[in-house]
C-alpha cells in the first residue's frame, strides 16, 4: 500500500501523510521505492479501471449501422446495443435514407446512453471502404469513393468527435475491425498475425499484424478480378439478359466497377446478374427484412 501510494500520490502529498506529530503515534519508516512493484500497481490498476469503463464502438454497413456499448475489455461484456438501417418505407416503397441521418441517429442515442449510465471512455467506428484513415489528411474519418450511392464523401468521425468532446475517437475499416478481434478473442493460439475476408455487398480484406491493423497507402484491398461472360446451355438460350449467341448481356448496374475501359465485366457483374435473375426474392425478403426495424 505504501509503495502505491509513493507512485499514485504528488510527493507533498505523501509526505504529509508520513511525517510524525506529536499527538501521533510514530510511524514505521516508508517502504523502500520498487520500479518494479509500482509498475505492476500500475497494471493492476490499469485493468480494473479498464473492467469499469465503457467502450461504444459503431459499425456502418451498407444496410444498417450497429451502435454497441460493452463494460471492460477483459472479456468484453455488452451492456446495450441499437441498429439503425439505411433504408425506410415510404408510401409503400423502400428508399434510401440521408447519410447524415444515419450517422446523427447514431450520435443521438450514444448521447442518451452516456446521459444515463455515464461517460464514454472512447468510441470506435469501423466502416465499409474506401475510407480515410490518416491523421492527418483534411478528409480523414470520410468514407470516399465508396460506389453505394448518397455515401460519397461522407464525414463520418466529424459527428462524433463535435458531440463528444474530449471522448477518444478512433477509426478503421469493418474487415481490420473482425481482423484485430480474431487475433485478440479468436481463440488461435500463438500467433502473431491474422487475415479476415468477407463477401457481401463488395469483397473486404482485413489484415492484423502484433494486434494492430494494417494501413498503408490506405488500406488492403482485394482487388478485381475479371470474370468472364456466362455462357448459356442450349435450353436456356431464351432467359432474359442472354443475347443471341447465347452469352450474357446484361449491362450491370454499377457504374464504379462493373465494365472497365475496354467494355470487360468485373466482378460484380457476377452479383448484378444474380440479383436481376432473383430480383423478386430478394425484393420480398427485403421488405420482410424492414418490417422487423427496431423502434
Amino acid at each position: 500500500v505504501d509503495v502505491t501510494l509513493q507512485t499514485l500520490l504528488p510527493r507533498t502529498a505523501y509526505r504529509a501523510m508520513t511525517t510524525t506529530s506529536p499527538s501521533s503515534p510514530p510511524k514505521m519508516p516508508p517502504a523502500r521505492f520498487s520500479r518494479t512493484m509500482s509498475d505492476m500497481s500500475r497494471q493492476v490498476n490499469k485493468k480494473e479501471l479498464a473492467q469499469k469503463s465503457l467502450f461504444a464502438c459503431v459499425e456502418g454497413g451498407g444496410q444498417s449501422w450497429l451502435v454497441l456499448v460493452s463494460e471492460g475489455i477483459h472479456p468484453p461484456k455488452e451492456i446495450d446495443s441499437c441498429r439503425f438501417y439505411t433504408t425506410e418505407e415510404i408510401d409503400g416503397k423502400t428508399v434510401a435514407r440521408k447519410a447524415e441521418d444515419v450517422i446523427n441517429d447514431c450520435v443521438r442515442w450514444l448521447k442518451v446512453f452516456e446521459t444515463r449510465h455515464g461517460k464514454l471512455t472512447s468510441i470506435g467506428i469501423v466502416s465499409f471502404g474506401p475510407t480515410d484513415l490518416n491523421p492527418k489528411s483534411r478528409t480523414f474519418g470520410y468514407i470516399t469513393t465508396t460506389p453505394k450511392e448518397g455515401w460519397q464523401n461522407t464525414d463520418v468521425v466529424g459527428p462524433f468527435s463535435r458531440a463528444f468532446k474530449g471522448t477518444p475517437v478512433g477509426f478503421d475499416t469493418d474487415v481490420n475491425m473482425v481482423a484485430v478481434s480474431e487475433y485478440t478473442y479468436g481463440d488461435h493460439g500463438d500467433i502473431s498475425s491474422a487475415a479476415y475476408i468477407t463477401v457481401g455487398t463488395g469483397i473486404g480484406v482485413g489484415v492484423c499484424t502484433n494486434g494492430k491493423s494494417v494501413h498503408g497507402l490506405i488500406h488492403p484491398e482485394g482487388g478485381h478480378i475479371r470474370a468472364p461472360r456466362y455462357q448459356a446451355p442450349a435450353d436456356k438460350k431464351k432467359a432474359k439478359y442472354i443475347g443471341s449467341d447465347g452469352r450474357d448481356s446484361y449491362p450491370g448496374n454499377c457504374k464504379f466497377h462493373c465494365l472497365d475501359k475496354d467494355g470487360k465485366p468485373l466482378p460484380c457483374v457476377i452479383r448484378c446478374i444474380a440479383r436481376a435473375h432473383h430480383h423478386r426474392h430478394h425484393h420480398q425478403q427485403h421488405h420482410h427484412l424492414q418490417q422487423h426495424q427496431p423502434q
